[in-house]
């Protein structure tokens, strides 16, 4: 998993972008057929990382959900050469919504859930998702989690209480970064967050309309669910809702442990003494 990481470091090192877009990777490819480039690859990369983050091994499912997120984040813009209008990792949903499941499990490990939910928030996050039945099913992952927030049982006896801090600091992370995708699809972001994004130098205009209009096409698919949909993930996935009335149920117990968690970093960020 480090070697696929350091590998696709070395790609982005190397400013091709054609490593990251394989319209563009195809379109040197015809002009010199000896070129090779990290997006030819992509479903090995998948491929592997799917394979880490299924394994035995905490460690290697931790490196494995690291390096899909990874992935994720490098190839979530990159379109669909063989299908206008679509993205090169739509492909791939079932994949990240397996990959991710174990990691709810009740018996492992703090750290792993973390890097899970991570993954989660990301995956969401990206617009990639078009596949209604695995956006929900990542948001029931997400869902499930928050149970932990308030359990002081299992978790904290198998493991240090430094772990199981950093699982619900994750889970609220996760959340609050999903919050924020939902408003800012749902136009209801504040004007100073929209600003913001705007003029990150990374977030060109065009890219900025391009996410925004992916994020506003996935609500209308949910906005669109057939009735069988609704029968198959429950009340909380009803017809005509969007990713933010997906998240509205929770508001009221995460906003809770969102300002708990800020006040005990302004607690902690506090001069020595300054308490006493």
């Amino acid at each position: 998993m480090e070697c696929i990481q350091k590998l696709i470091s070395a790609c982005e090192a190397t400013g091709d972008s054609a490593h990251f877009d394989l319209v563009k990777a195809k379109e040197k490819q015809q002009v010199d057929p000896s070129v090779d480039y990290l997006s030819f690859h992509l479903s090995e990369l998948v491929r592997m990382s799917f394979v880490g983050a299924t394994g035995e091994s905490d460690a290697l499912r931790l490196a494995g959900l690291r390096t899909l997120q990874l992935i994720i984040q490098k190839y979530a813009r990159a379109p669909e050469p063989d299908f206008d209008g679509h993205l090169l990792l739509e492909q791939y949903q079932a994949q990240v919504g397996a990959a991710v499941r174990p990691a709810f499990g009740g018996e492992t490990a703090s750290h792993v859930t973390a890097a899970a939910c991570d993954l989660c928030s990301a995956w969401i996050a990206s617009g990639v998702a078009r596949d209604l039945a695995d956006l929900r099913r990542v948001h029931h992952l997400l869902v499930s989690s928050l149970d932990k927030l308030n359990t002081k049982g299992n978790t904290t006896l198998i493991y240090n209480e430094s772990m199981a801090t950093l699982e619900k600091l994750s889970i609220l992370k996760a959340w609050a970064e999903v919050y924020i995708v939902a408003m800012v699809s749902n136009n209801s972001a504040p004007g100073s967050y929209i600003k913001q994004i705007d003029t990150k130098p990374i977030n060109n205009q065009a890219e900025l309309a391009k996410w925004k209009n992916q994020l506003l096409q996935n609500n209308n698919q949910i906005d669109n669910a057939s009735e069988n949909d609704e029968e198959e993930y429950g009340e909380f996935e009803s017809k005509g809702e969007s990713l933010l009335k997906l998240v509205e149920p929770e508001l009221e117990s995460l906003g809770e442990n969102w300002v708990a968690a800020l006040k005990d970093h302004a607690l902690l960020s506090l001069p020595p003494g300054i308490l006493c």
